[in-house]
């Protein structure tokens, strides 16, 4: 009987939550089969076992958070015997097992026992409750007793739709912080001690509208592109500081805040100062879609350089950001909107952005944060100066 192990699947990961489990008990799996899913700080990542055979006992229910080394999954081989622990383990509740056919035997055949002077003892039956992977999560987060609901399906399984059945309409919810949005409250905390300084700009954006509009590209991707002329331009911003000193980094490795439903991910584009326009757009088009899968692994988390946050699509003129921590920097970028404009001695319509930047104020001052911004700022306004630079 082989068990399976929590894996450490990279960066340190210490705990893990169990997600969902692809397999049941009694299902046959061969090697490098996906067998779960775990949510780690980062992400959600599929688990393949290293082991063929039947999976005879799910150790571990899902909405569990385990460390690293916690046996998750015991897999036997095709003629071997189920096996059955007598409980469940104390610190993980709800662990689903199926009697094997010795315990069963053993039920039928065990009679009465007799204690002199106390009568036959009782033998108290136990309820194996069968329900979906979603459901119990679903259970568990709404606090109700899945042994109190009533499966609809003919097999006994509770699902989702059974637990609708039996919820009342809730007057507040309560969700734990845990996974992704747990790490980004620890980075957000992380980064506010951060001595750092946020200044800000509105700038006429209509050539770099028309420009990408001409060459068929998103604002986004032109600004990203415009930033990376700047970060080769001002290095002290594509820069880790440490207690030992400043490490400037030669590549830029791009990061872009991306929104997903389990929290904020920022996963970075490697080497971004190597990409053209047209490379940098698919770039971001595979990260974002990625991320809103939420495949994006733990390894396109790290070792970011710079980061980008675009709060333009929601219509927010500007922001604060906060720093991805080992950043020395990170570029809001506002919505665009038409505002009236001084031009020559002119006041016209224009499409204007806000951009702000937010700095390690340790070791990058003012100036050189303006100088910076203000490099961004005359791309943004006329789309040829960056040919200057």
């Amino acid at each position: 009987m082989n068990e399976f192990a929590l894996p450490d699947v990279g960066e340190g990961l210490t705990e893990a939550e169990l997600v969902t489990w692809r397999v049941d008990v009694g299902d046959t799996v061969a090697i490098n089969d996906i067998i779960c899913e775990i949510e780690t700080a980062k992400s959600v990542v599929e688990l393949p076992t290293p082991y063929a055979g039947v999976v005879s006992e799910i150790l571990v229910p899902v909405g569990t958070t385990v460390p690293v080394g916690t046996a998750l999954v015991r897999i036997g081989a095709v003629d071997e015997v189920v096996s059955v622990p007598s409980t469940p383990p104390a610190d993980l509740p709800n662990v689903r097992t199926v009697p094997s056919a010795s315990s069963e035997r053993s039920d039928d055949s065990a009679q009465p026992l007799t204690l002199v002077g106390s009568g036959p003892k009782e033998i108290r039956a136990s309820r194996v409750v069968l329900a979906k992977p979603a459901a119990r999560l679903a259970a568990r987060e709404r606090g109700i007793e899945l042994e109190a609901v009533v499966a609809t399906r003919a097999d006994g399984v509770i699902t989702t739709d059974d637990l609708t059945r039996v919820a009342e309409p809730p007057m507040e919810t309560f969700e734990p912080i845990r996974g992704v949005r747990k790490a980004m409250a620890e980075a957000m905390v992380a980064s506010a001690a951060v001595p750092h300084v946020t200044i800000w700009a509105s700038t006429d954006a209509t050539r770099t509208l028309e420009l990408a509009e001409r060459v068929g590209r998103r604002l986004l991707t032109v600004i990203a592109r415009m930033t990376v002329i700047a970060l080769q331009r001002h290095p002290l911003l594509n820069s880790t500081f440490t207690a030992d000193g400043v490490t400037l980094h030669e590549r830029v490795n791009l990061g872009i805040a991306a929104a997903t439903p389990r929290g904020l991910i920022v996963p970075n584009i490697r080497e971004a100062d190597r990409l053209d326009l047209a490379s940098l757009e698919s770039a971001l088009d595979d990260l974002v879609a990625v991320a809103r899968a939420g495949r994006t692994q733990p390894e396109a988390q790290v070792a970011g350089t710079f980061t980008i946050t675009n709060i333009g699509p929601f219509g927010i003129e500007g922001g604060t950001p906060l720093l991805n921590p080992g950043e020395s920097g990170i570029l809001c970028i506002g919505a665009v909107a038409k505002r009236p404009w001084v031009v020559g001695d002119a006041v016209v319509p224009r499409d204007v952005v806000t951009v702000s930047l937010t700095f390690d104020h340790r070791h990058i001052d003012g100036e050189a944060g303006s100088r910076f911004l203000r490099d961004i700022v005359r791309m943004i306004e006329e789309p040829g100066t960056a040919l200057t630079f």
